[in-house]
């Protein structure tokens, strides 16, 4: 059984699991980047982007471009709405209102795809994260079918 290591940043994130001699070693995407922005991007067609390519689609049209979900992730009712470009209050309805959940979602589908074989993570988060947001961060893992084993807090990683 492989675990794999997410760290599901607000700015970027990264997908890691240990080579065949137990180093740790940061997986690169299908553009051979080793590390993904945190932006989701969403067309005009609802056609989601994910990383570096949503960054780039965001200055053609910024109001279309999520980032930061994660400092929303406590917030109940709280959605993204590409109509307007900003948080605010509402409720999601996958077309132009997205969860900080749904968001940390599309990013967590990103780097899966970095890996053929993935299903069990390991994922960081920030030390004051409350119990909503870890369970929003849990259910984003899932709803990509992924087994979260554990949610462990940056500094305690960082001391690992």
């Amino acid at each position: 059984m492989s675990v794999y290591g997410i760290d599901l940043g607000t700015t970027f994130s990264a997908i890691a699991t240990l080579d065949d001699i137990g180093n740790p070693e940061i997986l690169p995407d299908i553009d051979n980047n080793k590390i993904t922005a945190s932006a989701v991007f969403v067309g005009e067609s609802k056609k989601i982007t994910v990383g570096d390519k949503a960054r780039n689609l965001g200055n053609t049209d910024e109001k279309r471009l999520i980032t930061e979900a994660k400092k929303h992730m406590e917030e109940t009712n709280c959605v993204f709405d590409v109509e307007i470009g900003d948080w605010t209050e509402g409720v999601a309805d996958q077309n132009t209102k997205f969860t900080p959940s749904d968001v940390s979602a599309f990013i967590l589908g990103k780097l899966k795809n970095n890996v053929s074989d993935i299903k069990d993570v390991i994922i960081t988060i920030p030390a004051q994260f409350d119990e909503k947001s870890k369970v929003a961060t849990k259910e984003a893992a899932q709803s990509m079918n992924l087994n979260v084993i554990e949610l462990i807090n940056e500094p305690t990683a960082a001391v690992l």
